[in-house]
């Protein structure tokens, strides 16, 4: 999320905020921008892998060097050393993405929730509501697609905010989802998901 570190004096953004399961104060980790290494995020979801301690982060990420901005999948953070990587440089000339969730599945794939164009030199497209990585964010695969309508006028439609994947790989979704069937006009809503 968003919180705002303030000394009386100076402020600044942070992105992560770690609070103690027996509470206290919370430690804020993360600067939003302004770290000296040029990447900003604003967050929509982060994921903790409790084997690596490593922090999966997602929303708005992208590394700047003062004159062009290069966007990217997620900012990968490590809880023990402090240490920050980009994954996944994404091609904005083929690509558009917006990420509002992100989990670690157990086939060590990052798999994320959102909304993700991809299109090629032919005008070939395809649209998906969640996707997957390797957990350098490359190798895309689509997992479920969004809004493809077919010849019956029947379409599926998924908005995530939130998603998790069980010890067999099964995804859930949480959001909204509407599943229209064209040959009997049957609508179906629902707020999760499971593929």
């Amino acid at each position: 999320g968003y919180h705002s570190v303030s000394d009386g004096m100076t402020s600044e953004s942070r992105i992560i905020a770690q609070y103690s399961p027996s509470g206290g104060e919370p430690t804020f980790m993360l600067p939003m921008t302004g770290s000296g290494d040029g990447i900003t995020v604003s967050t929509s979801s982060a994921y903790l892998d409790p084997i690596s301690k490593s922090l999966y982060v997602v929303g708005t990420v992208y590394h700047s060097d003062g004159s062009s901005y290069t966007p990217y999948r997620a900012l990968k953070y490590d809880m023990s050393t402090g240490e920050k990587s980009l994954i996944g440089q994404i091609d904005s000339s083929a690509e558009n993405s917006y990420t509002t969730s992100v989990a670690l599945g157990p086939d060590n794939r990052l798999y994320f929730g959102g909304n993700r164009s991809k299109w090629d030199a032919d005008g070939n497209s395809e649209t998906s509501a969640v996707w997957s990585t390797n957990t350098n964010g490359q190798d895309v695969k689509s997992i479920v697609g969004q809004g493809e309508t077919k010849p019956d006028g029947s379409y599926l439609s998924v908005s995530p905010y939130a998603i998790g994947i069980d010890r067999y790989g099964k995804v859930y979704i949480g959001g909204y989802i509407n599943q229209y069937n064209g040959t009997t006009g049957e609508s179906v809503s629902a707020t999760i998901g499971e593929y």
